[in-house]
């Protein structure tokens, strides 16, 4: 009877130990899910930015702290908003696509992108600028932050425009009403329309494709009949930032003012670069005799969470362009 309670004492033993060995290997790699929260701003200084609610998607990277290098495998991992009002949290479309950070405590960054994209070699988001209508209202936004890790989990993404805009503004002179201004149309020439954002490192390679980017034109809600130096017509226009503006061309469409009437204005003569991230306005006034263009920009430059978005105007230059 002895010898069979040892024996029985071995046993529970060596199963105790085999339970023990068995915690000592639990699986900690999915101990620390990622939490995505974040809003968007835009290029005007309305305030903080704002909560989506709508289901929109981002692409998200987890990337080795200061570096470049991805963390396999959160690669453009599609998270989505979780479409309430009062939350800005982000959620995975599935379980399997979850971020989760080391249990070992390494320090990462997460960067994010919008409006969500397939992307070339891991971090290349296709750009096309040709037809302005498939770019959302935003254009596109980024962020990245730092210093993240399981005891540091919430990444909050302030998701910041990343384009140049370019706005457009058309007056009339004395003498002129809102039928001159039938037909008017923009078309931006000698911009690159094509290319990729690298979503890792938050910069842009251009293609040497430049095809005529037609603006939408739209006209502002006013009580006609039109009077001088009211706003009639507005425009906007997404483009890539550049350190060297030759070659970029506005043209400005004027049929009601006669056939085949256009005016060209070289950007270079008032914008050296574009800058991402800033809105570029054009306040033009049209009279019988040539364009009046007064040029300003317009920088974003305040990011932080429940900031002020400030814009600084600065008047670059005022050209004026006479008929022949």
């Amino acid at each position: 009877m002895k010898k069979r309670i040892i024996y029985l004492f071995v046993v529970v033993a060596s199963l105790m130990a085999c339970q023990d060995k068995q915690d000592d290997r639990t699986d900690l790699s999915k101990a620390y899910p990622a939490i995505i929260a974040g809003k968007a701003f835009s290029y005007d200084a309305s305030g903080v930015g704002s909560i989506w609610n709508r289901g929109e998607t981002i692409g998200v990277y987890m990337l080795a702290e200061g570096s470049d290098r991805i963390i396999t495998p959160y690669s453009n991992i599609r998270y989505s908003a979780n479409k309430r009002n009062d939350q800005d949290y982000f959620i995975p479309q599935s379980n399997d696509s979850l971020l989760y950070y080391s249990p070992e405590g390494e320090r990462v960054d997460i960067a994010a992108y919008y409006p969500y994209m397939e992307t070339r070699d891991d971090s290349l988001v296709a750009i096309n600028l040709s037809n302005q209508k498939n770019i959302p209202s935003t254009g596109l936004l980024y962020s990245r932050i730092s210093s993240l890790n399981k005891d540091a989990r919430k990444a909050r993404l302030n998701l910041h425009p990343v384009l140049s805009k370019l706005s457009f503004k058309f007056r009339v002179a004395d003498g002129m009403n809102e039928d001159d201004l039938n037909g008017l149309g923009i078309v931006l020439k000698g911009f690159p329309s094509s290319g990729y954002f690298n979503a890792v490192r938050g910069s842009f390679r251009q293609h040497a494709v430049y095809l005529d980017i037609s603006l939408i034109t739209r006209k502002t809600s006013m009580t006609l009949p039109l009077t001088s130096g009211e706003t009639s017509l507005t425009a906007n226009g997404f483009v890539m930032p550049t350190f060297d503006t030759t070659g970029y061309q506005v043209m400005i469409l004027l049929p009601a003012l006669g056939k085949n009437k256009s005016y060209l204005y070289e950007v270079k003569q008032s914008i050296k670069s574009l800058q991402g991230g800033t809105e570029y306005r054009f306040d033009t006034t049209i009279a019988k005799d040539g364009l009046d263009i007064k040029v300003q920009s317009s920088p974003i430059i305040n990011w932080e969470e429940g900031g002020t978005i400030n814009g600084d105007g600065q008047e670059t230059q005022s050209l004026l362009f006479k008929t022949n």
